[in-house]
């Protein structure tokens, strides 16, 4: 990748954080508990307000957060786990695709939230149309066997994982429609 490219990439995942970030604050207790599944170096959990709590499996991740004076623990998404208590609000921003068993994850998601508490999750979008293209053009680059990505999400199978909590907001952001970046879902634990 030129330079020229490489810093847009970086612009273009900077204004994706911030309209995450536009998304968690109206939705999440200000001065509420938050934990962060797949944190990585603490950006978005350095911005927000109240007790934070990041989880991640790469150990220069963690030690960046703690840098940055925040609390993490060291846990693989693909196993369940119990940190023995619930949260206001639990955010898992573009991790999804990236786990075997993105199930796994979901179900202690649900185990960890408070009654009534909001569930934020991002994901790739993967659209009928940028699917399409992405196909004509870029299929064997995009879905090489050395991506990150593991899992591809359509707006469908995004909401079908999520099928335990009661969606209040799915939006699109980065770039524009049909070639969106990331699909963000809103939900809440109980009817």
């Amino acid at each position: 990748m030129r330079s020229k490219e490489w810093l847009y990439s970086i612009k273009q995942e900077k204004d994706t954080k911030k309209e995450e970030l536009r998304i968690i604050r109206r939705y999440a207790n200000a001065l509420g508990s938050t934990l962060d599944l797949g944190c990585g170096s603490g950006y978005v959990l350095s911005r927000l307000n109240g007790e934070r709590i990041g989880i991640d499996n790469d150990s220069e991740a963690l030690r960046l957060c703690r840098r940055r004076g925040l609390k993490v623990f060291k846990i693989d998404l693909n196993r369940p786990f119990n940190l023995k208590r619930k949260f206001d609000t639990i955010i898992c921003l573009g991790v999804l695709e990236h786990l075997t068993n993105p199930e796994t994850a979901v179900q202690s998601v649900y185990k960890h939230l408070k009654d009534d508490g909001i569930f934020i999750a991002s994901v790739p979008y993967h659209g009928l149309i940028k699917n399409l293209i992405i196909a004509m053009f870029d299929f064997d680059s995009h879905y090489h066997y050395t991506d990150w990505h593991l899992r591809f999400f359509t707006p469908n199978t995004f909401k079908e994982l999520l099928s335990k909590f009661r969606i209040l907001e799915m939006t699109k952001i980065g770039r524009f429609y049909p070639f969106n970046k990331s699909m963000v879902v809103v939900c809440r634990k109980g009817e």
